[in-house]
């Protein structure tokens, strides 16, 4: 796989992983599998989401979020009524009817789009923070734009065009505005009561490692967590001295330590910070 990564996207390699199990699938099950709508948003997303979420850079998402909320919220709609305006007006071309909302529907399924090779692109790269934000930050909140203007678009086609009426169009436009400002709402209450109960019982940011420290159990705390964390994610190498004068052992991990970036103390696995309270190392 590591060599495989060398050459191909992640995501490529996902995909096609993906396709070799469906078709074992298949050809092995022999009842019928449909995957719900509903099973998509309410199990399989939320973890994704969760997971982008976790591991986003807060500072550099709050300080574009106009950026950001610009280009996932106008910019989808933008999308998805201009992408509706296109095959609509090539109906002629068709051999079968289609009508305005039945555009709309499909160009809102269309029109949430992931850049998961991008991102991988530009993590390898290391293109500018607001660049990379900018493309992640919109990728993470269009979603939840498509998943509200999906439901509002498949009601009006569930009813008929020629069947709705001016107060359909009103209350899919203040649905919009309710769902999108109650999502947040929630979102920010369980951030709050997630953050308060991570806090009180130990499991927050790194401290800084200070005092005596047992060598041994300091260089297995780099080298066994630390140091694969940054080959991984930074393709970051560091070289450790073996030497028995302790002092002089401790000098050189303490240079190591300092030349550890912000962004991966930042982002440390918590079997770290579980390693370091469990022998009484942190502040």
């Amino acid at each position: 796989m590591p060599r495989a990564r060398h050459f191909f996207p992640e995501s490529a390699i996902l995909i096609v992983l993906g396709l070799f199990a469906g078709f074992c699938i298949y050809e092995a099950w022999t009842v019928d599998l449909f995957l719900h709508p509903d099973l998509f948003f309410l199990y399989l997303l939320p973890p994704i989401v969760l997971e982008a979420g976790y591991f986003m850079p807060n500072k550099a998402f709050v300080s574009n979020i106009g950026t950001i909320t610009l280009f996932a919220v106008a910019g989808t709609v933008f999308n998805i009524f201009l992408t509706s305006c296109f095959i609509f007006a090539f109906q002629n071309f068709y051999d079968f009817q289609i009508t305005v909302v039945d555009t709309l529907l499909f160009s809102t399924v269309i029109s949430a789009v992931d850049p998961v090779a991008v991102l991988s692109v530009f993590e390898e790269i290391h293109v500018n923070k607001l660049l990379y934000i900018t493309v992640f930050g919109e990728s993470l909140l269009n979603d939840a734009v498509t998943v509200v203007l999906y439901h509002s678009f498949h009601s009006m086609v569930r009813i008929g065009q020629a069947h709705l009426i001016y107060q359909d169009y009103t209350m899919s436009m203040m649905n919009f505005f309710l769902v999108s400002g109650g999502g947040i709402l929630v979102g920010v209450v369980f951030a709050v009561v997630a953050a308060l109960g991570v806090n009180s019982h130990g499991l927050g940011p790194l401290h800084r490692i200070r005092g005596n420290m047992d060598r041994f159990v300091y260089e297995q705390i780099l080298q066994n967590v630390m140091l694969p964390f940054a080959r991984a994610s930074l393709k970051v190498r560091y070289s450790f001295q073996q030497d028995n004068d302790s002092k002089h052992t401790s000098n050189h991990i303490k240079t190591a330590w300092a030349q550890i970036p912000q962004s991966v103390l930042t982002n440390l696995p918590r079997r770290c910070q579980a390693v370091i309270d469990s022998r009484g190392f942190a502040d």
